[in-house]
């Protein structure tokens, strides 16, 4: 599934998730990979929010980003979907990793992002080789 969505202004962290990560999750818990791919500015707020919406008494901080909120919805779902289908014994395998593509640019060419999206490509073929 390819989404292409520009942040409007005035969009908060929770629009955010809505638009992108809550259908990720679904993707997921119906066997597909998913991945976010962000360009331009406000990238690490948009992914984490603010430092300290990740510290323990900030949990439930409106301003928490895109995977904080992704994390404890996925656990929520599969913990429903175990609920739900307990005579199955379903398991559930998940992976995730992180890959930051910065070189300190404020602005790309359409070069920079098929030499980003080839690196992008080599990384992850890298990590799926068994």
């Amino acid at each position: 599934m390819k989404l292409q969505v520009m942040q409007p202004r005035g969009y908060y962290q929770h629009d955010i998730f809505q638009l992108v990560g809550a259908p990720l999750i679904e993707n997921c818990l119906a066997g597909f990979n998913s991945s976010v791919f962000l360009m331009a500015s406000g990238k690490t707020y948009t992914i984490w929010g603010p430092a300290n919406a990740l510290f323990e008494e900030n949990l439930s901080s409106d301003q928490q980003g895109l995977t904080p909120r992704v994390f404890q919805r996925l656990f929520d779902r599969i913990n429903e979907e175990k609920i739900k289908h307990a005579d199955k014994h379903l398991k559930y395998q998940i992976r995730c990793s992180f890959l930051e593509v910065d070189d300190g640019k404020e602005e790309y060419t359409d070069d920079d992002i098929d030499d980003i999206r080839k690196e992008c490509v080599s990384y992850v073929a890298n990590f799926i080789k068994p």
